[in-house]
């Protein structure tokens, strides 16, 4: 084993350590998975998520197609999509999408409209207002104390649920709040409601633009809510995916992640922090190399997180991202395939260069024995024998075989193991196309048994090269 792992946390002394513990008091990773509780309107673990920020085509020359392509991902969700006309939304909800619309600090005085006037941010020499990235397309933004900009956010959300949407999502969700930054607000109706409390806007604007934010979304929420006949449950863009205000006024998070923060560590710590709290967060990623992507996207499922499907991906001053099918949808489709190895399965463990699981002081449940490549174990809370499962994701540029060692004991308490491991086919577009066709996934994963080798009280797996997922299924051997 040391020869083995050269940079091993298993002890030397391990088979005398598990000797002198009684086998019924070393946690199972089923003991120690904690149940999440997902939040209204979240996607499921298993769950495609895809965002088409505009109904397409748009024109006749658009070469994209929304329900052409979400289909071509495997997608089950339309998440954050600018459409105020319910028959499109009608559409989507019949084509079996959980439809998310949106809204945002900048909507158009009409639905159908382009100029945007009426109760708009202001400042002190009484100038539109508008944030700087915005500044060139002079899409000011309203004021949430204004009753017109009131009147405008909710006749836009009316349409959107009109249309039978699951979610509304909010971009820029900090409103007035985020505007003190650039100078607002000082219009008539923050003046006014300022005095009323007795409030200078020139030392107290802070609070006192972080107060009116929370009571419009208050009132926003019974209004829409009462309109709806029901709750609808709230996203908004919480970049990074950063918490707090404004943010904890809603359900769940769907955000921008820069290249730089997709990496295995941040994204872990994400999502882990995220699940300890019962919040859900999807990320859309911002890259145009297609490997890096990839290995987003598996570590996201592997973290019990979402990466929205790299299409129609905001790029600042470039060209807006949009992915092929066969440089993705091999993994998108493994997702559906082995979706009953991610719904219901919790964080139990991580492994690989760079964590230190705390978990696992003195038994560690995995080892890896290359660096860049990461396992994140996910059991059944409470569920002794129910199957864990081990997501692996090669991060090396050039991915090869590696070996893991497992602690059986770690798994199923005395029992020995079998472990199977599952994989994405290379992509073949008829495959796919029958798939999403059938609604049967089956035939998007590939199944290989593997050869446990015993290492004393270890067991060792030899791993083919991974690109860039893997699920290996471990059970208790029963005969």
């Amino acid at each position: 084993m040391r020869s083995l792992l050269k940079k091993s946390v298993f002890p030397a002394c391990l088979a005398a350590l598990i000797m002198s513990c009684q086998t019924s008091s070393i946690e199972t990773l089923s003991d120690l998975a904690v149940q999440t509780n997902r939040p209204a309107g979240a996607p499921k673990y298993s769950d495609v998520s895809f965002s088409s920020r505009w109904p397409h085509p748009r024109d006749v020359n658009d070469p994209h197609d929304t329900f052409r392509d979400a289909a071509a991902f495997h997608a089950t969700r339309l998440d954050w999509v600018y459409s105020f006309d319910p028959e499109w939304i009608r559409e989507s909800k019949a084509r079996g999408f959980h439809f998310g619309g949106a809204l945002n600090t900048k909507l158009p005085d009409k639905p159908d409209g382009v100029e945007r006037k009426k109760g708009r941010v202001l400042n002190q020499k009484a100038e539109l207002v508008t944030a700087p990235w915005m500044a060139t397309w002079e899409h000011w933004w309203g004021c949430v104390n204004n009753p017109a900009y009131r009147q405008i956010y909710l006749e836009h959300a009316k349409l959107i649920i009109d249309g039978g949407a699951d979610v509304l999502h909010m971009d820029d969700p900090g409103l007035n709040y985020a505007a003190v930054e650039w100078g607002g607000c000082f219009c008539d109706f923050c003046r006014e409601k300022a005095a009323a409390q007795g409030v200078d806007l020139q030392t107290g604007m802070k609070a006192f633009q972080k107060a009116s934010v929370t009571d419009f979304y208050r009132w926003f929420r019974d209004e829409i809510d009462r309109y709806a006949g029901r709750r609808v449950p709230m996203s908004s863009n919480n970049y990074e995916g950063v918490w707090g205000f404004p943010y904890n006024l809603f359900d769940f998070g769907i955000a921008e992640l820069p290249e730089p923060l997709g990496t295995p560590h941040q994204m872990y710590q994400k999502f882990s922090w995220f699940a300890r709290h019962d919040i859900a967060q999807v990320f859309t990623f911002v890259s145009v190399d297609v490997a890096l992507y990839r290995r987003v996207i598996a570590t996201a499922y592997s973290c019990g997180g979402h990466v929205l499907a790299p299409y129609d991906v905001y790029h600042e001053n470039h060209p807006r991202i949009f992915g092929k099918p066969e440089d993705y949808a091999d993994l998108y489709g493994f997702a559906r395939a082995m979706a009953g190895y991610l719904d219901g399965y919790e964080d139990a463990a991580v492994a690989g260069q760079g964590f230190a699981d705390e978990r696992f002081a003195e038994l560690p449940s995995v080892e890896i024995a290359a660096d860049s490549v990461y396992a994140f174990v996910r059991a059944r809370p409470h569920d002794a024998s129910a199957p864990v499962v081990i997501h692996m994701v090669d991060w090396r540029s050039r991915p090869e075989p590696t070996t893991i060692m497992l602690l059986p004991v770690r798994f199923f308490a005395e029992n020995k193991v079998v472990a199977e491991l599952f994989v994405p086919p290379a992509y073949e577009s008829d495959d796919h196309v029958a798939a999403e066709k059938s609604g049967d996934f089956a035939e998007l994963k590939f199944g290989q048994s593997l050869q446990p080798k015993e290492e004393g009280k270890l067991i060792q797996l030899d791993i083919p090269a991974l690109h860039p997922w893997g699920m290996i299924i471990v059970k208790p051997q029963t005969d």
